[in-house]
């Protein structure tokens, strides 16, 4: 795609506020196409075969979600709006991209724009029309090779845990579009209660209608007599299935970044005498794991909740996955997979003995 733009000395200095309400015209300039929140593009500033793309309103920003290969392009991609992908585009610096996307993009047809206003989402209820189902089919051998090798995860687990493979998904998305997928890869669902969640691996695609009352995680809990209470509340299904195979008290939440309900914080505190929040062991996971170690105590007013992580040494070690994919060693899964539950087990004890006296 051709981002070629000549530098101009434009009439006057333009102002954030001048932008904001015409966003989705500056993306659809960007990408060269008639977009709508939602809808699905490849990402156009890096390689991308799936167009797994889309973008999302978020506190009166319009961001570009972008998932797959996470690692690699997360941190400068994923989050993006649209003044923030002119600058990536154009090398340029924020006041530059403000004129860029003003006199480039909005000066010529303002007449005829017609400015976007959002609806304050406290009024929205946002599970109203997005639904997603799906047709499973059965376990093959490379999904046992993804989920099981190593791992010391059963189909038994999966399915206890309401995992299972998907043949085909569809859904109603939040602007009421009807969508079909028949995915090329492998492709998993994962329910907690009502809510479900579409998983690929390979391109690390999801869609979701969790919320922060969903926390996953259908095991009994198993208290030791004389022992400390101890959970560990981790990220996501895999890394919760390891922890739980190794006879620790485990629950995920929705996402990484999401914050819990009071309510449930609340029931938790007075169930543990200490609460592990261990996400993955990279800068976004320990971000978040703090947030919520913050929110814990505000909730709480103790220090039950603690963020820990996974030695940051391992981000520099790597394995191929079942996709033949390289990827970085970040989560409780991730050590499965390069060196063996057994590994696990020694790295969960480490941080347990390093809080508690045991």
């Amino acid at each position: 795609m051709d981002f070629s733009c000549n530098k101009k000395i434009y009439e006057r200095i333009i102002d954030k506020k001048e932008i904001m309400p015409y966003q989705l015209d500056v993306w659809k300039w960007i990408l060269k196409a008639n977009v709508d929140l939602g809808d699905k593009f490849c990402n156009p500033v890096r390689s991308d075969k799936h167009g797994d793309c889309y973008l999302e309103e978020f506190k009166g920003i319009i961001r570009l979600v972008d998932w797959p290969d996470y690692h690699n392009y997360g941190a400068t991609l994923h989050g993006s709006s649209c003044l923030d992908m002119i600058q990536k585009i154009y090398s340029c610096d924020f006041r530059e991209a403000l004129q860029i996307a003003f006199y480039e993009c909005l000066e010529s047809k303002l007449q005829y724009l017609k400015p976007l206003t959002f609806v304050p989402k406290t009024n929205v209820n946002k599970s109203i029309g997005f639904f997603i189902e799906e047709e499973t089919r059965n376990w093959s051998k490379k999904d046992l090779l993804f989920w099981t090798e190593k791992t010391g995860i059963t189909v038994k687990d999966l399915e206890e845990e309401k995992c299972f493979p998907v043949k085909e998904f569809w859904y109603t998305s939040k602007q009421g579009r009807y969508v079909k997928d028949v995915p090329k890869t492998e492709t998993y669902i994962n329910i907690i209660d009502d809510k479900k969640k579409i998983y690929q691996p390979e391109t690390r695609f999801w869609l979701t209608n969790f919320t922060n009352k969903h926390i996953g995680g259908y095991s009994d809990f198993y208290f030791e007599i004389g022992q400390p209470k101890i959970l560990f509340l981790t990220k996501n299904l895999k890394s919760y299935l390891c922890i739980k195979n190794l006879v620790y008290n485990s629950r995920y939440t929705p996402n990484e970044g999401m914050l819990l309900e009071e309510d449930f914080i609340k029931k938790i505190n007075n169930q543990f005498d200490y609460v592990f929040i261990l996400f993955d062991n990279d800068n976004a996971g320990i971000k978040a794991s703090k947030k919520l170690e913050k929110q814990w105590f505000e909730v709480t007013n103790n220090n039950k909740a603690i963020s820990c992580n996974f030695p940051t040494k391992y981000l520099e070690k790597t394995y191929i996955n079942t996709f033949g994919q390289e990827k970085n060693v970040s989560d409780a899964f991730d050590i499965c997979k390069k060196w063996g539950i057994d590994r696990l087990d020694i790295e969960i004890n480490e941080i347990k003995k390093a809080i508690v006296d045991v």
